[in-house]
């Protein structure tokens, strides 16, 4: 659910769709990978997870923000919502140009004819479809 989610899920949610719209082809949903990365993880949403159980009076763990603590959330609502059934990533990486090979290895190594690659950082999503030929 979008109103759920944390700010990078519906970030990477909402780029992705823009994305595929662009895109305006059937996606094989067999052989379509999800690749995003950035360089803070999921910081935000660790920091306030952690808010919630610093205080031992009011001590409530929050299952709603805990499920956000790690950043490859975004990549499994991404396959949930187009119903894919290939690779799944995230990288937490230096800088965004860190990710060219990790795209190239999974364009080598998988049967992926789809890369749906992505960096997202807070107000930053640079989402762009990879369509591997066939040699």
């Amino acid at each position: 659910k979008f109103f759920k989610m944390d700010s990078l899920s519906k970030m990477g949610f909402v780029g992705v769709e823009m994305a595929l719209q662009q895109y305006g082809q059937t996606i094989d949903s067999e052989r379509t990978c999800v690749i995003m990365a950035n360089r803070i993880s999921s910081t935000k949403d660790n920091r306030e997870f952690a808010a919630t159980i610093e205080d031992h009076n009011q001590y409530f763990p929050s299952p709603a923000l805990f499920v956000y603590t790690v950043p490859n959330v975004v990549t499994g609502e991404i396959a949930i919502r187009h119903h894919l059934y290939g690779e799944t990533s995230f990288y937490v990486l230096d800088k965004q140009e860190d990710l060219e090979p990790i795209i190239q290895s999974t364009a080598q190594t998988t049967n992926a004819n789809l890369l749906i690659v992505g960096w997202l950082e807070e107000g930053e999503a640079n989402i762009r479809i990879i369509t591997k030929t066939n040699d």
